[in-house]
């Protein structure tokens, strides 16, 4: 501020031009003191700020990290996700492989079965002609022990005819020769 400048020095001039740069000083000085609350106000919004800008940064980068171990830990199930989808497969043609098999096999034993029950008619055949075959060998063998029997008893008939006849020869010649002698004499 510059006041006018004047030759003659005039107190109350001097006084009222006091009056008014004190009065001008004041308000500079309130103006000061409101630009300074002011400034610190900005300043502490700005400290705010910042420090709000800085929890922010903060939680980005934290964000930007869990991202990317999300996108890692997709990538890896991903992966993941393929290795099952292959073994998945692989066991889905494991598994059509041996439901071809359990068919096959299935196929198989009932055409075991079939024949099984085949061999046990048969054998069941068998075991009744077995045992047909041992009654008629018995029968034979009671036929044959009583036709033996009977051979025995024959034998021992034709012995005694024997002895028999044999006796009775003797006998004849005997009486043969006694009548011989008797008519001899």
């Amino acid at each position: 501020f510059n006041p006018p400048r004047r030759d003659a020095a005039e107190p109350q001039s001097i006084i009222g031009q006091s009056q008014l740069c004190t009065e001008e000083l004041e308000a500079k000085t309130r103006e000061k003191k409101a630009l300074v609350r002011l400034l610190d106000d900005v300043k502490k919004k700005k400290l705010l700020l910042a420090t709000r800008i800085a929890k922010k940064k903060r939680e980005m980068d934290a964000a930007t990290i869990q991202t990317i171990e999300i996108e890692r830990k997709t990538q890896l199930l991903a992966n993941q996700s393929r290795v099952s989808d292959s073994e998945l497969q692989g066991v889905k043609k494991e598994n059509e492989k041996l439901g071809l098999e359990v068919e096959q096999l299935q196929r198989d034993l009932q055409a075991v079965q079939l024949t099984y029950e085949q061999e046990l008619q048969q054998s069941e055949q068998l075991k009744k002609m077995v045992q047909s075959v041992r009654r008629e060998i018995a029968s034979e063998t009671r036929q044959r022990d009583v036709v033996q029997h009977d051979l025995q008893a024959s034998r021992t008939a034709q012995a005694l005819m024997q002895e028999r006849l044999a006796a009775l020869e003797a006998r004849n010649r005997a009486l043969l020769t006694c009548v011989v002698d008797t008519l001899a004499a």
